[in-house]
């Protein structure tokens, strides 16, 4: 019956109904009683929608928006999506929602994020979602709404979505899911602090993805490198880096590839810009860093830090601070919260390298101001950094360079948690 485009059944049988319509556009509806049975089969017709077939859709906009910095153009239909999809579709429903949320945290609107991914945890407590949206939909939900507690530096309910992604995914026995709440997992562990577990799950992640998807593996190792360089485990961080890169290589070259790349050369020269300079100017000597620092907001301001640090500690400091100092024009205005946060945290750090140098002067002082008053990219962000803000704001207006670079010192541990 080519001209049917809806099946009616009871709640219960809609997974394996739509299990079994899977692929010919056929919708599913459950209903639980005969007021919905009424509804759904007297509601005046509309314009068929494949809503399997949109989100679908979304999903491969959604992994392309990886691959540069591409999110604000999914607001918008992504929004549409996420509000079009039935909530008789929980599944479709959850997904949408997920990646809207995901999308919103991408550009900065970190307290809409959590509202649309509330909302989808009010869905998946339903009656219809217990039986009807699969582990896959339940993990991806679970790590969004992880990482957005992280951002709101709500560490505790970040960790405990973690863990649920990640049993979400052991559960369904889905090994690409496993490996991305992993690293979620991982992620979040590294913001509380606790980089031992931070590494061990992180190094969890790369293995499956090497047993599963080979292509994963470079963006589960940049993490896994940046948590061992923050850990001071250099030589491990070397390896990780060589072995990840070897394999990139041998996948052929791609837009996913030049990315994945890029990260992983931010990730090792941040390891080693504080006790090997010259080996990290030496690793973003690269035609691929080049793009990214002028086109790529993230990333690009990673980079730009990186790089302008580097430059200063081996002898180019004028061309690492104009380096440093450029980050809130660099991009155009710059207006996504977290874009911000990292291109005043890049001037700070100008401030902090000129200090150490002994050429702090006016022009650089007034920057590190205006930097310091635009600092946070949301009110718990600014909550979770008070005492550090607090303490680098006194000592700017007191003018003592040994409190000045102890305040600055102090900050950037705690953003850690942030970036």
């Amino acid at each position: 019956r080519s001209d049917l485009r809806r099946l009616v059944v009871p709640v219960g049988d809609a997974p394996v109904a739509r299990a079994c319509a899977e692929g010919n556009g056929l919708e599913i509806v459950g209903v639980e009683n005969l007021d919905e049975l009424a509804r759904a089969c007297l509601e005046e017709a509309a314009p068929y929608r494949d809503f399997a077939a949109e989100v679908a859709a979304a999903r491969r906009s959604y992994g392309e928006a990886w691959q540069g910095y591409k999110w604000p153009v999914l607001l918008e239909p992504f929004a549409r999506l996420a509000s079009d999809v039935p909530e008789r579709r929980p599944d479709l429903r959850i997904r949408a929602l997920a990646m809207y949320g995901a999308v919103l945290r991408a550009v900065g609107a970190i307290e809409r994020s959590a509202d649309v991914l509330e909302h989808g945890l009010a869905l998946l407590r339903s009656p219809e979602a217990e039986v009807a949206v699969p582990d896959a939909e339940r993990s991806l939900l679970w790590r969004h709404v992880a990482m957005t507690e992280r951002a709101l530096c709500d560490f505790d309910a970040a960790a405990e979505a973690a863990k649920e992604a990640v049993a979400s995914a052991r559960r369904g026995r889905l090994r690409k899911d496993l490996v991305s709440a992993l690293g979620t997992q991982g992620l979040v562990a590294g913001a509380r602090g606790d980089l031992r577990q931070a590494i061990e799950l992180q190094e969890e992640a790369k293995e499956h993805a090497h047993a599963h998807d080979p292509r994963m593996v470079p963006r589960a190792a940049s993490y896994l490198v940046q948590s061992l360089g923050r850990a001071g485990r250099i030589d491990e961080a070397r390896a990780e880096y060589g072995a990840a890169l070897s394999l990139l290589r041998s996948l052929g070259a791609s837009s996913r590839s030049a990315t994945d790349e890029t990260w992983l050369r931010a990730s090792l020269a941040g390891a080693l810009v504080d006790v090997a300079p010259a080996e990290a100017c030496d690793l973003l000597r690269s035609p691929l860093v080049d793009v990214a620092v002028r086109t790529q907001p993230l990333p690009g301001l990673v980079l730009r830090r990186t790089l302008g640090l580097a430059r200063v500690a081996t002898g180019h400091a004028a061309s690492g601070w104009a380096l440093l100092a450029a980050s809130p024009i660099a991009h155009g205005q710059l207006w996504e919260t977290q874009l911000r946060f990292h291109s005043r945290l890049n001037v700070l750090h100008e401030a902090r390298s000129r200090l150490a140098h002994g050429h702090l002067d006016a022009d650089a002082r007034a920057r590190a101001r205006q930097a310091l008053a635009e600092l946070p990219p949301t009110l718990a962000a600014q909550d979770h950094l008070a005492r550090e803000l607090s303490a680098l704001s006194e000592a700017l207006r007191d003018g003592s360079e040994t409190a000045l670079a102890a305040a600055l010192e102090a900050l950037f541990v705690a953003a850690e948690a942030l970036v």
